[in-house]
């Protein structure tokens, strides 16, 4: 099977494909991540509400994300959310001090 099946003649759309599906490894791989960090953190509770809250983000997302892909396009909106998503991993990430 050759690449150009999976490819569309518009560049625009395979961009887009291909940064929703590094989002949604991203997204996967996090979620994975959460709930035994924070069990070895010996705050299970926490792990818990994070991914209700990350989900809950990414369901109000569905609803949001056209009017702010057509007002600043695709290419800089995919930018802005995944620098936002490496910001708020490292933020969970870092302990209080």
């Amino acid at each position: 099977m050759s690449p150009s099946k999976f490819l569309t003649p518009n560049p625009n759309i395979n961009r887009l494909s291909y940064g929703f599906a590094l989002l949604f490894v991203a997204i996967g791989s996090i979620l994975q991540y959460i709930t035994p960090y924070f069990h070895a953190q010996g705050d299970e509770s926490m792990g818990f509400y994070l991914l209700i809250l990350l989900n809950f983000c990414i369901f109000l997302s569905n609803f949001t994300a056209p009017y702010f892909i057509t007002r600043f396009g695709s290419q800089k909106m995919l930018v802005i959310t995944a620098l936002l998503y490496i910001l708020s991993i490292i933020m969970m990430i870092m302990k209080p001090s």
